[in-house]
């Protein structure tokens, strides 16, 4: 059997055994529900920070840096990561509630964190292109207040710490990197900024998202192709 295979295996068996408990489909539902508010929060508060006086950071490794636009490629990594880690715990639906929580807490501290910390771009900052965000979430307006601590940083390492499968979390670390030097370059995001999601989504990680996965029942398949595992089931 393929890797694709095992993955269709775990989707059937593990979906059939997640929607018999009716308490899974509600923790779900509410799970979905938390995502889309906080979401929507960041639709409407960010729009209105645009207009909020802040403070100018002086930040020593952006001064050297100078300034190129990678939007596009800046795009295209941080879509692949989300795509290619949502797809592959698809499979999974106790990860992929897990996965959704994980992201929407770390949403909200960085809601609170942007309330709380107002701060005016970086000087030399080129504007970022983002064809989804900007035109249906910002409504074509271009965000640039948004700084503490990054959202692309919190999207990568969250889809890096809940990937299972070791060559496509090496893939995923990688690209990761590659993305956050490019933000730099590119002046949208303080040094600090990336800094402060790594040690917000870390501290996340082993609090509760570890936690939760291990405490999770055996009863879910984990085919070992899949999960890097030696035994068919995770703990």
């Amino acid at each position: 059997m393929t890797a694709i295979d095992y993955w269709f295996k775990d989707f059937r068996e593990n979906w059939g055994i997640f929607l018999k408990n009716k308490k899974n489909t509600i923790d779900l539902a509410i799970t979905i529900i938390f995502f889309i508010a906080v979401s929507y929060s960041f639709k409407v508060y960010l729009i209105k920070m645009e207009s909020i006086k802040g403070v100018l950071l002086e930040d020593k490794l952006l001064n050297i840096l100078p300034s190129y636009d990678f939007s596009m490629p800046i795009f295209v990594i941080l879509y692949w990561i989300v795509f290619v880690t949502y797809i592959f715990l698809f499979a999974y639906p106790i990860r992929l509630k897990l996965i959704l929580q994980f992201y929407s807490i770390s949403l909200l501290i960085r809601l609170i964190m942007i309330f709380l910390i107002n701060l005016e771009p970086p000087i030399n900052l080129i504007y970022l292109i983002d064809p989804i965000l900007n035109e249906t979430t910002y409504n074509g307006q271009f965000i640039t207040k948004d700084l503490f601590f990054s959202g692309h940083a919190i999207s990568c390492l969250v889809c890096y710490y809940a990937m299972p499968n070791l060559l496509i979390k090496r893939i995923i670390g990688f690209l990761s990197i590659i993305l956050l030097i490019m933000l730099l370059f590119q002046h949208i995001h303080y040094t600090i900024d990336l800094i402060g999601a790594y040690i917000v989504v870390h501290l996340i990680y082993k609090i509760y998202f570890k936690r939760a996965c291990e405490l999770k029942s055996k009863s879910y398949l984990n085919s070992p192709l899949i999960f890097n595992k030696n035994a068919n089931y995770e703990s």
